[in-house]
């Protein structure tokens, strides 16, 4: 998506790298780069005001397109639900439409619902069943969520309050599925400063043996699985 967004030509020159060619007597040159790459850290706010920028311009003509694009996306993924099979058809087809006038491709479409992939053409279709966005997993297939637990915490004889705020903030948690767990580490840096730690303090063993049975109930986190929808009745009905 980012190599699709052209830089502004005063931009371009904020852009520059070295090209050494490492032929012996050559010089090394100067290129710019022309569009938005990654590693830039204003890129994906760049992508998200072109993409908002580009649905406002196409909204007369793709109402609905335009609107899931501005509430449903974030940054390349756009996370959407449909009352019905023909609607989710309809509005696949529209955003494919409404991003293909700005040179944008919607690729690795993912579906609880087989017959909406059969609409689409193969190549576009995402391969693996198990789908990540917004730092949770969703098992199309059974159609439930489960949590993303990579982020490695070593097993230590001992943790430091700057240790339980690194580890604590670390948690991408953008839905708020995860607050009640994540909760219990806030209410425990809460107790750290009250107690008047410093950084670099060891905790006191009863602070220690909470920290510890977090940690440990932390790696127990991917096993639960949480249905995707929860919701029986049309919600055009729920008033």
């Amino acid at each position: 998506m980012f190599l699709q967004i052209r830089l502004d030509l005063e931009d371009k020159d904020v852009s520059r790298f070295l090209w050494r060619n490492m032929k012996e007597g050559k010089k090394q040159r100067i290129f710019r780069f022309n569009r938005v790459t990654f590693g830039l850290n204003c890129a994906p706010f760049l992508a998200m005001a072109v993409l908002h920028h580009h649905a406002e311009l196409n909204q007369a003509e793709y109402m609905k397109a335009a609107e899931n694009v501005k509430r449903n996306m974030y940054v390349d993924d756009i996370v959407l639900s449909c009352e019905n099979e023909e609607d989710a058809i309809c509005r696949i087809k529209e955003l494919r439409k409404l991003m293909e006038i700005g040179g944008f491709d919607l690729t690795k479409w993912s579906s609880n619902i087989p017959t909406i992939m059969n609409e689409l053409p193969s190549e576009k279709i995402e391969e693996h069943k198990q789908v990540t966005t917004l730092g949770m997993s969703s098992n199309c297939e059974k159609d439930e969520l489960s949590y993303n637990t990579s982020m490695e915490i070593d097993g230590k004889k001992e943790y430091t309050k700057r240790e339980v705020l690194s580890t604590a903030s670390r948690i991408y948690n953008p839905l708020g599925y995860l607050t009640p767990f994540i909760v219990r580490a806030k209410t425990l840096i809460q107790e750290l400063w009250q107690r008047g730690l410093h950084w670099e303090d060891p905790l006191p063993d009863d602070l220690k043996t909470t920290w510890t049975r977090w940690i440990t109930e932390w790696k127990e986190i991917r096993n639960v699985r949480t249905p995707r929808c929860l919701i029986e009745i049309p919600t055009k009905n729920i008033i």
